[in-house]
């Protein structure tokens, strides 16, 4: 183990702790038993600054209070997250993402819809769709506009505000029954969250294969403008 780059005495390396020390360090990649046998293998490139004295003094109570046995065998490497101190992918995604993500986000990836049409509904939770309006931002072409209504085109337009989508939330709202009044996403997941935990599955799905038919016929409009252009 490295006397600076491991983490032995205490819940952070030396390299952390004392980052002036290390940067003058002139072995940076010595063992903890070279370092610990002789102090005097832990060699600096000049003399202390009052700073470097202090930290100096730091280190020294630092190893005096987590002062390994030298005589217990070979180092081993322990993967502190699992009790057997072995590695799992597991242990490493639950730490660095230690909560589940919202209900929106964890269904999608479940629905038994293509791939694409996932991350596509991903994207549109997230509102990273490259709408009108956004692509008119980053110099794209096109003038920002809807190509069935004419006015400024996001997102939310896209799929609720938009004459010619209102109609079709109307026709779906004939056959599944419901309120589906909604003019932006969040009224929509509020929508589903209300409705039976049994029926979130199939909910999901459809709105995944209707907003996706919104948004390919959007598409080969916004082409067809293009073209003619």
């Amino acid at each position: 183990m490295l006397f600076w780059f491991d983490r032995w005495a205490g819940d952070a390396p030396f390299t952390a702790h004392f980052p002036g020390l290390f940067a003058i360090a002139v072995e940076p990649r010595i063992s903890i038993a070279v370092a610990l046998i002789d102090l005097g293998k832990l060699a600096l490139r000049r003399p202390f600054e009052p700073a470097d004295t202090a930290d100096w003094h730091d280190l020294l109570n630092c190893i005096a209070l987590h002062e390994p046995d030298l005589d217990m065998g070979d180092d081993r490497t322990k993967w502190h997250l699992e009790l057997s101190g072995l590695f799992s992918t597991k242990s490493l995604y639950q730490a660095i993402a230690p909560s589940p993500g919202p209900e929106a986000l964890t269904t999608i990836w479940g629905i038994r819809l293509p791939l694409k049409i996932r991350i596509f509904l991903w994207q549109w939770i997230h509102d990273r769709l490259p709408s009108g309006m956004e692509v008119l931002k980053r110099n794209g072409p096109g003038d920002g506009c809807c190509p069935l209504c004419g006015p400024e085109e996001d997102s939310n337009h896209i799929f609720f505000t938009c004459v010619s989508v209102q109609y079709l939330w109307s026709c779906f709202c004939e056959i599944v029954g419901g309120s589906w009044d909604h003019n932006n996403f969040p009224a929509l997941f509020a929508e589903l969250q209300a409705s039976s935990p049994s029926s979130h599955h199939i909910s999901w799905l459809t709105i995944g294969v209707l907003a996706w038919t919104l948004w390919t016929v959007r598409n080969r409009l916004v082409i067809q403008a293009l073209e003619a252009a």
